[in-house]
């Protein structure tokens, strides 16, 4: 009776140490996923996901001859292409604006989404820099990788960007170099790299890696070019 008295209440607090220590081990899931490494150097820019300022609609190649807000109204109505990626885009950019049709923001992004199904890149980017304003840092890394596929290099250096600082993507300083680099590549003559300060940018990634891995990420950036490049990207799983 004593023994029972004894190793009754010893019983039950063995049993609930093993359920506390069942509660702590880490699940398959756990095991396997990559380990989550923290960015250096500080939060992300506060302009990461800026758009582009107020458009200019004269200096716009895809400006249809249009000067007006009441010729953009009328050429959506009775002239515009909503088979064509190009037209849709352009829709978009009038909603997300104002400029000629009613300023909506949802109703530019239906449209960018439009655009971007018939495979037009500057719809892609502009959905990644929406998604990326919303902190869907997931889609926004899946939208410039669509448009990087086009060789938009826009889109590498967004792209670049979440990498650099973990944002829907797992945090990659190599990955960041090597789309950097192939933005860089890609640019021909254009002020796209100057308005998100390249060289200063690339130098901070330069910062945080090895001299092998700056060599890695040149060799990364090189295939790509030739036409070897992955494809898709790998989200965060608490990002997905």
């Amino acid at each position: 009776m004593k023994l029972q008295q004894i190793f009754l209440p010893l019983t039950v607090i063995l049993f609930g140490v093993s359920v506390a220590l069942a509660d702590d081990q880490p699940s398959i899931d756990d095991l396997l996923a990559p380990p989550e490494v923290e960015a250096p150097g500080g939060p992300p820019p506060e302009d990461l996901c800026a758009r582009e300022p107020k458009w200019n609609w004269e200096e716009e190649p895809l400006n249809p001859g249009l000067t007006t807000a009441e010729q953009f109204r009328v050429w959506a109505f009775t002239k515009a292409d909503r088979n064509r990626g190009r037209d849709l885009f352009l829709l978009g950019l009038m909603h997300e604006y104002g400029q000629g049709l009613r300023k909506d923001e949802n109703e530019a992004t239906s449209f960018f989404e439009q655009a971007a199904k018939k495979g037009y890149a500057r719809a892609h980017t502009r959905l990644g820099d929406i998604y990326c304003g919303r902190e869907l840092y997931c889609l926004s890394a899946l939208s410039y990788h669509s448009a990087a596929l086009q060789e938009s290099p826009e889109a590498h250096i967004r792209l670049s960007r979440l990498y650099r600082w973990g944002l829907g993507v797992f945090y990659d300083p190599v990955a960041a170099y090597q789309w950097a680099l192939s933005a860089r590549e890609l640019d021909k003559g254009t002020t796209v790299l100057e308005n998100f300060g390249y060289d200063q940018y690339i130098k901070s990634i330069e910062d945080l890696i090895t001299d092998a891995e700056i060599v890695e990420g040149e060799v990364r950036a090189e295939r790509w070019m030739k036409g070897f490049f992955p494809a898709n990207v790998s989200c965060r799983q608490d990002e997905e």
